[in-house]
């Protein structure tokens, strides 16, 4: 195989002083750092003028608008519509009640802040499923509560350990773990 390169335009070289390099670098380092504080005071406001029934302008201003999972079960693994497996999400959602009702805080998944706003809720209809279906449920419901009960007896069991000098952290390991998740955000 090969690339073909197309050449648009040619620049000439041009010479910066050592002084205006690092001025650009560090404006372009501040401003990287600065925005998720700015993107943080921008979604505050937003949620604010949302809860005051404002923010619908001020959304159009900003170039966001609301996105629709569809329905989905509050047991689901995922929820659809990109916001995925995070459980802060799912008990987000869970909490809300009625439609048209705003999360009091946006939630903070992978890096990325949600409003969440609830458009409707359907309560299942327990009448419409066959007895097995609903022992299915019962069972699911069991499953997920020792499943629960499981991870934070495993988690105290580690902190208990881990406090004994019991459990031994491979450096390496460490290290690696660290490179494959990239630097921290």
């Amino acid at each position: 195989g090969f690339h073909v390169i197309k050449v648009e335009a040619l620049q000439e070289p041009k010479s910066v002083s050592l002084e205006q390099a690092q001025r650009e670098i560090a404006e372009k380092l501040l401003a990287r750092d600065k925005r998720p504080q700015l993107m943080a005071e921008k979604v505050k406001a937003l949620l604010a003028a949302l809860k005051e029934g404002k923010g619908e302008d001020l959304m159009k201003e900003m170039g966001v608008s609301w996105k629709e999972t569809g329905e989905f079960a509050l047991g689901a693994r995922l929820i659809p519509g990109g916001l995925g497996a995070d459980k802060s999400l799912r008990n987000a959602v869970a909490a809300l009640k009625k439609p048209g009702e705003i999360a009091p805080e946006a939630i903070t998944s992978n890096g990325i802040q949600f409003i969440l706003k609830l458009k409707g809720r359907v309560e299942a209809d327990l009448a419409k499923l066959d007895p097995k279906q609903v022992e299915q449920a019962a069972e699911s419901g069991r499953f997920m509560e020792a499943y629960g009960l499981f991870n934070a007896l495993t988690t105290s069991m580690r902190k208990e350990y881990e406090a004994q000098k019991k459990i031994h952290k491979n450096p390496e390991y460490v290290n690696y773990d660290a490179r494959m998740k990239g630097p921290a955000s």
